[in-house]
């Protein structure tokens, strides 16, 4: 608390003090894969990407990825919905401060994009991890319920757990009422406290059974952990003669805790090289997107203006990843080879 103070003053080395003896405190008490924990060191490496020291940022902010991903595996697993979300918001703010750094980096070495080396392998890695991670929990959640082998324990939770939402939902819409409207506020509280009680209860038991089950393998091209094994997607990109562009939007850091939406991709080719191209600020490239669909859609479009709409969509997201594609003719993509591209 003393910490964020200090950071909406704009006093930075009073708050990383601040933040510096927090963790020290909570790592001894509470663990490096507590949520409290990962929000200290997530603070300390926004302070460090403000101060400039983009390394010592994209190292702490990847720790507290690697952490909420692979120690925090199982809090993902037995969390409510509510927990799951919060987690997977702290896993995606530290996610941004990694992509900032790395955009940051690479702009200062006076190129569009951070070429090749480990660091941006553990960026992209870090990146598509944390993508959906919450969305894949609760849909499996909702899968384990609705199957036909589903127990009875796990449906009577489920059932609860939707009258809960129901009456949460009700209590919002309707308002305080005029029966007793003092009354509102703790009926909010306790129908929240209800529905958060029902679906932890409901995580656990789901986690209980599927420990009793059989194992969770991971999908080809991913790692045990969940999301892409780098590696394994070059094996198959060169066993296709082809290249990976995979465009991201993340929240770039600015000036204190402020961010912004920016657009970057990330090019795999088969060479077994991963680069790290800008884009720039994503409300640039959804207004050229825009332009260029009314261009399209309009009958009665112009040529020149056609032609104008596509170029400059053209420049903002094909001309900076090109320099990064294999020549055609050359080993690494030869004429006829393959880009896939994903948004």
């Amino acid at each position: 608390a003393l910490g964020a103070l200090e950071v909406r003053a704009r006093n930075a080395p009073l708050a990383r003090r601040h933040f510096e003896q927090a963790l020290s405190i909570q790592e001894r008490a509470l663990g490096p894969a507590h949520p409290l924990t990962g929000n200290t060191r997530l603070e300390l490496a926004r302070l460090d990407l403000a101060a400039g020291d983009l390394e010592t940022a994209w190292e702490t902010a990847h720790r507290v990825v690697q952490e909420e991903l692979e120690l925090g595996e199982d809090l993902f697993a037995r969390a409510s919905e509510r927990q799951a979300l919060r987690l997977a918001a702290r896993v995606a703010a530290a996610r941004d401060v990694m992509m900032s750094a790395a955009v940051v980096r690479g702009r200062a070495g006076g190129a569009h994009g951070w070429t090749g080396g480990a660091t941006v392998e553990r960026t992209y890695a870090a990146a598509m991890r944390s993508r959906g991670r919450v969305l894949d929990h609760l849909a499996a959640r909702h899968h384990a319920v609705a199957s036909p082998g589903g127990d009875p324990m796990t449906r009577a939770l489920a059932a609860r757990l939707a009258r809960a939402r129901q009456q949460l939902a009700n209590l919002v819409q309707r308002g305080p009422g005029t029966a007793h409207p003092e009354r509102y506020p703790e009926y909010l509280r306790l129908a929240a406290a209800e529905k958060e009680e029902i679906g932890g209860a409901l995580a656990r038991a789901l986690a209980a059974r599927q420990a009793t089950g059989s194992p969770h393998r991971a999908p080809p091209g991913a790692k045990a952990g969940g999301g892409p094994d780098p590696a394994a997607i070059i094996r198959a990109l060169r066993g296709m003669n082809a290249a990976l562009i995979e465009y991201v939007r993340f929240e770039r850091a600015l000036a204190g805790k402020r961010t912004a939406p920016s657009d970057a991709a990330f090019v795999l080719t088969p060479g077994g090289k991963i680069d790290l191209v800008a884009i720039g600020p994503a409300a640039e490239t959804d207004s050229l997107i825009l332009a260029y669909r009314a261009a399209v859609e309009d009958p009665g479009a112009s040529e020149p203006r056609l032609e104008h709409a596509a170029r400059d969509l053209y420049d903002r997201v094909w001309a900076p990843v090109a320099p990064f594609l294999p020549p055609p003719g050359a080993d690494a993509a030869g004429d006829g080879g393959l880009v896939f591209v994903l948004p």
